[in-house]
């Protein structure tokens, strides 16, 4: 059995104008390890995003260290998400509010 039917993913998926959609099959991550990526980043940069961004949203690319502020953290998240093209919410590491 591949892993995209370990997943449920069969080929020939049909998306809503009855067109084939190519089968995708997302990595393995390890959720945790990405979450403690995150939490090390944002360890660095709390000093300063507290100062200038009390009461703020962040979203962070732990790989790269790169992360986006807003007021809420779905607007943070989706920024971040469009500038690293992210297909997966999985890729952000967090969205914590910055007090």
């Amino acid at each position: 059995m591949t892993q995209a039917e370990k997943m449920g993913v069969k080929e020939g998926n049909f998306d809503v104008r009855g067109q084939t959609t190519p089968t995708v099959v997302a990595p393995a991550v390890n959720l945790k390890e990405l979450a403690a990526k995150g939490e090390a980043v944002y360890e660095q940069l709390k000093e300063r995003l507290e100062k200038e961004h009390y009461g703020k949203f962040i979203a962070i690319e732990p790989e790269s260290s790169d992360y986006e502020i807003a007021d809420r953290s779905i607007g943070a998240f989706l920024r971040l998400k469009e500038r690293w093209r992210i297909a997966s919410a999985t890729a952000v590491a967090s969205s914590s509010a910055i007090c």
